[in-house]
């Protein structure tokens, strides 16, 4: 999974649908962050692809694996690992685990697909909770 593989990779089904809905929830304050894989050219793929699929974000994303790093009060993460919600969330971050058929949510796959308003309804919530002060 080098750079051929991550500059050209496709969207998920649900992709597009899920970042509009996560820039209306958080009004356009989204930025991207990806964690670079162990394979040669990996990050250069990824910043490819996201010049060419997203280029409003050509400014607005990180590589690099310690995505708690950027954990705070009112930060919410929006991934699709364990580890990486867990960190967010013990540095201080809100996040939110997106079903994939190789984490904990799973079980709200359908077929290796999830439906993207289970993800938004519970950034709906942590949203709601941070302007609550909770």
């Amino acid at each position: 999974m080098g750079h051929g593989f991550w500059a050209y990779v496709e969207w998920t089904l649900v992709g597009k649908e899920l970042l509009a809905g996560l820039e209306r929830l958080f009004h356009g304050e989204v930025v991207l962050m990806t964690s670079p894989c162990d394979t040669e050219g990996s990050v250069s793929g990824k910043v490819e692809w996201i010049r060419r699929e997203l280029p409003a974000y050509s400014r607005r994303f990180f590589v690099g694996p310690c995505k708690h790093a950027a954990a705070g009060p009112g930060k919410v993460l929006i991934d699709d690992h364990d580890a990486n919600v867990d960190m967010f969330k013990s540095h201080g971050g809100r996040a939110v685990l997106v079903p994939r058929p190789w984490n904990q949510d799973k079980w709200k796959t359908k077929a290796g697909l999830f439906d993207p308003e289970w993800v938004l309804n519970d950034a709906e919530r942590i949203v709601g909770e941070i302007n609550r002060g909770a």
